[in-house]
């Protein structure tokens, strides 16, 4: 369970783990997942098309050629990450304004807050505020399993500044653009001053 501690000023679990331990720990299961993944297929990949079966502890059963698949299929991961990543960001600026998470508004709005008051701009930020808006739409499509840009995520790009994106373009996640996107929140709470 997560609650926000205003005296120290900073995020915190009810663990009272900071915003950034629960960050590197979210960063060590990405990683340590893509290990797990890539070993498991490693070391099955050589009794493929035997009509072997993987079985977990519980009821569940699949064909060993549908468990490799998925587990090379690392788009639930990535996506997965991403969405903890950015609730993590919007919480810890929530708890560093001292504003509810339900009227916090978009990244665009909290990320300006959080820089005016730290006397920064969007220009110390990777990707200023255009990229703030492509985690954002990225988060949103992955969230609500839409992966294709609409309307609305195309006028909200254009109205942060961003450039070349148009209806019905795909939304995709490599393990390159997830750095990306979690580069970019970081740097936004550091410069900021949240999240720390």
């Amino acid at each position: 369970m997560l609650r926000r501690e205003r005296p120290m000023g900073g995020w915190m679990s009810s663990a009272g783990d900071t915003f950034w331990d629960e960050w590197q720990r979210l960063t060590r299961f990405l990683e340590s997942t893509q290990i797990a993944y890539d070993r498991e297929v490693q070391s099955l990949s050589s009794l493929r098309g035997n009509q072997l079966t993987v079985r977990s502890a519980g009821p569940y059963e699949v064909p060993l050629d549908q468990h490799l698949a998925t587990v090379k299929d690392k788009d639930i991961l990535f996506s997965s990450v991403l969405i903890y990543s950015y609730a993590l960001a919007e919480s810890a600026a929530a708890a560093h304004l001292a504003i509810p998470l339900r009227e916090l508004g978009g990244i665009e709005e909290w990320g300006t807050t959080l820089l005016e008051n730290a006397g920064a701009s969007w220009e110390q930020v990777d990707g200023g505020k255009a990229g703030a808006a492509e985690v954002a739409v990225a988060r949103n499509a992955f969230a609500h399993a839409s992966p294709k840009l609409d309307a609305q995520a195309v006028n909200r790009l254009r109205r942060a500044g961003a450039k070349g994106h148009a209806i019905g373009d795909p939304v995709s996640l490599h393990y390159g653009a997830l750095q990306q996107y979690r580069k970019r929140l970081r740097v936004l709470l550091v410069v900021g001053g949240s999240g720390v």
